[in-house]
């Protein structure tokens, strides 16, 4: 991992690692570096595979896992249907993968892979568990986001708790509180956003805040990625708004 000078961190905010969905210059997925205050200087480290021009294959979620930042090798099948081919580990600084399980036929998560489309992941630093979210379609054909737990050796997921609602983005704090996004609703129109504290042992809700951006209503739109600071217990969101996509 990259040592940050303190200097550069009070004047740029915190260094942050992430991966593209879809790269607006080329559509090669990769993995990027950017200060928090300075996100439009993002630096790309690794393009996935590189002269595919195929945004199809890459990270799909990933987080810090107590001991090294574990990940989801994916082949997105389409538009919320993600096909996993591996659980890797990444090396932050340059975006090189260390294959942790390639999974294969036999593999509950390889034969029915529609059933956990996980696109999001936290770290829970009390109970030193890796967490995953995913959306489940109910028999009633309802979707729901499931929240698993993620075996570091192996990537084999293991259900923990159906929530009733689908979520965009979760983290959990360093007092082990996972802090879930959901919508608020007014009828069938969507009209903002809040942030739901679930207490981990048994999914008692703690708290709700309503989010606000500018002092208007925030109203999400797909999947973001959420991650508390330990160092300081600030939360860091990057969303997508609906009313203009950014």
């Amino acid at each position: 991992m990259q040592k940050v000078n303190p200097n550069e961190e009070k004047e740029k905010g915190i260094l942050m690692y992430a991966t593209t969905l879809d790269d607006y210059y080329n559509q090669e997925r990769g993995w990027y570096k950017f200060w928090s205050k300075e996100p439009q200087n993002a630096i790309k480290l690794k393009t996935w595979n590189p002269g595919s021009q195929s945004f199809v294959d890459g990270l799909r979620c990933g987080c810090w896992g107590g001991d090294a930042y574990y990940a989801f090798y994916i082949f997105q099948y389409s538009l919320g249907y993600d096909y996993p081919y591996a659980f890797v580990k990444v090396e932050p600084e340059t975006g090189e993968l260390d294959i942790v399980k390639n999974f294969e036929q036999g593999d509950d998560f390889y034969d029915n892979w529609h059933s956990y489309t996980l696109y999001c992941m936290t770290y829970n630093p009390v109970k030193d568990e890796v967490y995953a979210l995913g959306q489940t379609t109910k028999e009633n054909q309802a979707q729901v986001s499931t929240l698993y737990k993620i075996d570091r050796a192996t990537g084999t997921p293991t259900k923990l708790h159906d929530f009733d609602f689908i979520s965009f983005a979760m983290s959990v704090d360093m007092e082990g509180t996972l802090w879930v996004q959901n919508s608020i609703y007014e009828g069938e129109s969507n009209v903002g956003a809040k942030l739901i504290a679930y207490d981990t042992d048994n999914f008692d809700v703690k708290k709700e805040v309503k989010l606000s951006y500018n002092g208007s209503s925030f109203v999400t739109a797909y999947y973001g990625t959420m991650s508390f600071d330990y160092t300081t217990g600030d939360l860091y969101w990057i969303a997508l708004r609906a009313d203009d996509n950014k």
